[in-house]
């Protein structure tokens, strides 16, 4: 009853218990888990229910107010039976496994605890008994029979408690195997219960969902239509100020502030030397109006314009136009540039958007026919451009191969390459190689040239502190740098070398 084998066999015996306990365990507690998350969620649902309840009075319309009052009555049913689930579920099978697994636990520690004690007694009267009758002759036994007696009761006492235990897991195996089915069934019933109720209760709410849903429907379409209405409005406003049409290029008209030409130094600070006039972008054209609005004043061409937007000046909204003007004598042409300001951050995107739109499509009208045109009219005028710009109008490389039409220049394929990542339009980089340009570009082409753009664009390099004149040898980081000071930021152009 004591041998190693039978030790084996009950010590896996208890081990497949213990994990059955556990297992129980385990399952019961996320039950109650399951059950306490239920109950709180009831308890939302509760006030849920109230709020709803507190809501119907101001929908004004009987019958949402009648689908609401059945939703709210379906919610109260819910909650009851969700309470009375859990509550059954609890009964049935979560406190029942609960006490089984502290139970028998608790009873499996104490025969535990006690077969050890009898197997350690046992082994002492064995060993004490032995160690004996080994010391005196076999046949004087009869003096021992106190120790025997002994040590047969301890072997009786360790037989009753190794079947005790025995016995007590069997049981707990047959026994849970079995209420854990019973419970299983239990929660089954609890929920067909449950099921029945709820479907009762929301049957009621059928109808109503009906007209709810109808309700919806309808309140969908007049919400979708009423959305298009204002949207429509809101396009409409904006198309006062902002006029796009089918045109070649994008068309707008409106009042701006413009920096005198005579007050051009102090217009960044002096809030008098700005002056409103009204202006249009039209055709590819920008037009000042007289103060009266029936008179042109002046047109920029637009087809070789940039615009950007300043934002280091005291005033806020500004931002600068620079086209190409040609000069008095009209041998020549020289950048111009506006300082404008809009009347609000709405109006000066509109007017960046329109200027860009404008630029781009002047670009775009040049169909292929003028470029066919332009070439028969101007055979050699690419060796006409090779002749006036021999060296790169940044770094001074020989045989410069492309050029910047917005500016008329000449440059190397390094630094076009600069040029082109300043983007369009502020400087549209084309080759004279691989590209035809049109009679206006030509012109613009043949007039600037290198050097007169130069005179304009490094009036104030040798002063510089920063930068100096690029070379063909220059860094990369150097002439990216120079280029952008160049012409971005102008770093170089004296204040009395702008004509407005």
């Amino acid at each position: 009853m004591d041998s190693p084998m039978f030790r084996k066999q009950l010590s896996d015996t208890e081990k497949d218990t213990k994990w059955f306990l556990e297992e129980i365990k385990q399952i019961s507690d996320s039950v109650i888990d399951a059950c306490e998350m239920g109950a709180r969620f009831t308890s939302a649902l509760e006030a849920i229910s109230n709020l709803l309840a507190d809501l119907k009075s101001s929908l004004h319309n009987n019958q949402l107010e009648q689908g609401l009052s059945k939703l709210v009555e379906a919610l109260s049913h819910y909650q009851t039976h969700q309470n009375a689930l859990i509550v059954d579920i609890l009964k049935v099978f979560a406190v029942p496994a609960q006490n089984f697994v502290e139970k028998e636990s608790q009873s499996l520690k104490e025969l535990s605890k006690s077969l050890g004690k009898l197997r350690q007694t046992h082994d002492t009267v064995t060993s004490k008994y032995f160690k004996k009758i080994s010391k005196q002759a076999p046949f004087v036994h009869a003096n021992h029979e106190a120790l025997e007696e002994e040590l047969a009761k301890t072997r009786t006492d360790l037989r009753v408690s190794s079947l005790d235990y025995a016995s007590k897991l069997n049981e707990i195996e047959v026994l849970g195997k079995l209420n854990f089915v019973s419970g299983v069934s239990g929660v089954t019933d609890c929920f067909l219960k449950y099921s029945g109720t709820m479907v009762e209760a929301f049957n009621g709410i059928l109808v109503y969902k009906e007209v709810l849903d109808h309700f919806l429907k309808k309140s969908k379409g007049v919400v979708e239509d009423e959305l298009q209405r204002l949207f429509n409005r809101r396009i409409a406003h904006k198309n006062v100020e902002k006029d796009v049409t089918n045109s070649p290029t994008a068309s707008m008209k409106g009042y701006l502030f413009y920096a005198n030409k005579s007050k051009r130094v102090k217009a960044a600070q002096d809030v008098g030397s700005w002056q409103r006039r009204f202006f249009a972008i039209d055709y590819g054209y920008f037009v000042k109006y007289k103060s009266s609005g029936d008179k042109v004043v002046k047109r920029w061409n637009l087809l070789v314009a940039s615009v950007k937007k300043r934002t280091d000046m005291d005033r806020s909204y500004v931002f600068e136009l620079t086209v190409m003007t040609p000069s008095p004598d009209g041998r020549s042409m020289f950048p111009e540039s506006l300082l404008l300001q809009a009347e609000s951050e709405e109006q000066l995107a509109l007017w960046l958007e329109t200027f860009r739109s404008a630029i781009m499509q002047s670009l775009s009208s040049q169909n292929s026919q003028n470029l066919k045109d332009s070439t028969k009219s101007n055979p050699d005028y690419k060796e006409k451009l090779k002749l006036l710009n021999p060296k790169c109008a940044d770094c001074n490389k020989r045989d410069p191969e492309w050029a910047s039409i917005n500016l008329g220049i000449m440059m190397c394929i390094k630094c076009s390459g600069i040029h082109r990542s300043i983007g369009v339009p502020k400087l549209l980089v084309k080759s004279i190689l691989l590209d035809d340009m049109d009679d206006t570009t030509i012109k613009l082409m043949l007039n600037v040239c290198n050097d007169k753009a130069n005179k304009i664009l490094e009036a104030n390099l040798k002063e510089s502190q920063t930068f100096t004149k690029i070379t063909d040898e220059s860094p990369q980081e150097d002439r990216e740098a120079f280029i952008k000071a160049k012409y971005e930021t102008r770093s170089f152009i004296t204040t009395n070398t702008i004509e407005e």
